[in-house]
This record gives C-alpha cells, sequence and structure tokens, in this order.
C-alpha cells in the first residue's frame, strides 16, 4: 500500500495514528491468514514540494511508522526508483532484516533528468538508463538474504502502446539483466505477501 508523502489536513503526529490504525485492522486480518502487507513510501520531490503536512518520504520515517504499527507481518515495500531518489545507499538497505521487506520494485530513472525532477509516472523499464544503481540495489537485498518477490514497474507513458506479450518479454529481460548484473541468481520466490 502507498504512504503519501504529505496530506492535506492531518499533521505528522495525526497522519501517523491514522496509518498505524489502518495498517493493524489490515495486518490482523492477514496476519492469520500468513499473508505479509508491504507499505511503500514515495521520495521524488516533485510529489511533495510546496505541499502541505510532510509525511513519510524515505526509509528512515518508513521504519519510524513499522516501529509505530508494531505488529508481525508488516513491512517495507521496497522500491529502487524511491530508494535513489531519497539518496539512499546499499548500506541502508543492509541494515534492514529480510522480514522487514516484503515486496521490491526495480524501474530506472528517465535518462538526463536531474533527481528533483523525476516523476512516479516516468519510470523506465529496470537497467534501461543506468539512473538508479539498480546491481547495488539487489546486491545489498541479496546481502541480508532477501528471498521475496521483485517485479518491475515502468510507468513511462509509452508502456501504453506497447503490446502486452512484448512488454511482458521485455520486462522479463530486463529484469533478469540487472539480476545477472548484480551476480544475484534468479529463483522462484515464495509467496511472501501483498504490497502496494
Amino acid at each position: 500500500s502507498v504512504v503519501g508523502p504529505f496530506d492535506d489536513d492531518l499533521d505528522h503526529a495525526a497522519n501517523t495514528r491514522r496509518h498505524v490504525d489502518r495498517t493493524r485492522e489490515v495486518v490482523d486480518v492477514l496476519g492469520p491468514l500468513g499473508i505479509s502487507f508491504g507499505l511503500e513510501y514515495i521520495s521524488p520531490k516533485t510529489r511533495w514540494a510546496g505541499k502541505p503536512n510532510p509525511f513519510v518520504r524515505d526509509l528512515a520515517g518508513m521504519l519510524e511508522l513499522l516501529a509505530a504499527v508494531d505488529r508481525p507481518g508488516v513491512g517495507v515495500m521496497l522500491d529502487c526508483f524511491h530508494w535513489q531518489c531519497a539518496g539512499e545507499t546499499a548500506d541502508d538497505i543492509r541494515k534492514l532484516r529480510p522480514e522487514q521487506v516484503v515486496a521490491v520494485h526495480v524501474n530506472d530513472l528517465v535518462a538526463d533528468r536531474p533527481l528533483d525532477e523525476q516523476t512516479v509516472m516516468e519510470r523506465e523499464l529496470p537497467g534501461a538508463t543506468g539512473g538508479v544503481d539498480i546491481a547495488a540495489f539487489l546486491g545489498a537485498l541479496a546481502d541480508i538474504g532477501y528471498d521475496g518477490p521483485i517485479t518491475a514497474e515502468p510507468t513511462h507513458p509509452r508502456w501504453k502502446q506497447t503490446p502486452d506479450a512484448d512488454a511482458a518479454r521485455a520486462t522479463a529481460e530486463a529484469i533478469n539483466a540487472c539480476l545477472r548484473e548484480a551476480g544475484v541468481a534468479a529463483t522462484a520466490s515464495r509467496d511472501r505477501g501483498a504490497g502496494g
């Protein structure tokens, strides 16, 4: 589930209470079914600059929110695009326990565009531009023993005109190329849960 980086009405404390209450409700239903729940932070400056009531927009903030939720079966839905836009490093990932990461998205930045001008609706295929250090990102996840799902989330408008089979093929090839570059073997991962 996506956690917005600001709120029009609620200050940080009130927004935290709302997210804690709602997340606990979800996890209390999913947990007994063996389903994990992932929360995703949104980091690009284009999503929060000039907006009221700043909220979670990086891994540190997400970990604070998860600590407040204080329930098993809830963790980060970690997206390398947001990780890069937040200025985070592989060492930030290496501080995590594998169970804190529920699911992973891989994509790339738009080439020749400053980090502060990247937008969530123009993400490229993973490894397409080299704007995100996906090898370091995936390598750090391998280092902590993450073995959950890895999916691509390219959102560039051109994908709307791409035939489904071609998009699926290109996406699979891009993910596999990134895994090879990171020295990570692609294996069938267990079903660890639901992300946003």
